[in-house]
């Protein structure tokens, strides 16, 4: 398993107070050689998952948020490939720091049957749609979003490059 601390602006977060910690789980899906991500109107790619609803477990929460994000259901989840900690400045308490606990799966999805869809009004807002790619063209995408560093750039952006550059890096076998 891969573990990786994302720390925005250490030096600001010292005298400030973790109020917010988030959980949340992803799902890491291979087809025929592409990867499974959900791209928004503003040019990124994420990989499919979320936050734990309050006692959800990390596999629950995969499972529903993948149906929910994708309309499939998963069929088979593997270990934890990618154990993410991250913290930054909150973005609506800026005297608290905001922590995001995130696991990343491999998973299987069973593709014999198609669900409607169940985005929330935010996801709906950034057109977000289930899209098969090669890693390198999600992080090729992401890295020119960061370049452009627009004040609408979606968070999670940084994040998701840090995942995608460690995966190129290894083969699944190594993860």
């Amino acid at each position: 398993m891969i573990e990786i601390k994302l720390i925005e602006n250490e030096d600001e977060l010292k005298d400030r107070v973790e109020k917010t910690v988030r959980k949340a789980a992803k799902a890491v899906v291979v087809k025929d050689g592409k990867y499974l991500f959900m791209r928004t109107n503003k040019g990124d790619y994420k990989f499919a998952g979320g936050g734990l609803e309050a006692g959800e477990s990390y596999i629950d929460a995969l499972k529903r948020e993948v149906l929910e994000e994708t309309g499939y259901r998963v069929r088979e989840i593997g270990d934890v490939v990618i154990h993410v900690i991250e913290k930054r400045v909150d973005a609506y308490d800026d005297k608290a720091v905001f922590t995001i606990e995130q696991k990343y799966y491999f998973c299987e999805l069973d593709y014999s049957v198609c669900f409607d869809v169940d985005l929330t009004d935010s996801e709906k807002s950034l057109d977000i749609k289930v899209v098969f790619v090669s890693l390198e063209e999600a992080l090729e995408a992401n890295l020119k979003v960061l370049a452009d560093n627009k004040p609408d750039m979606n968070a999670w952006v940084k994040r998701e490059v840090v995942i995608m550059q460690r995966l190129a890096s290894r083969t699944i076998s190594d993860c």
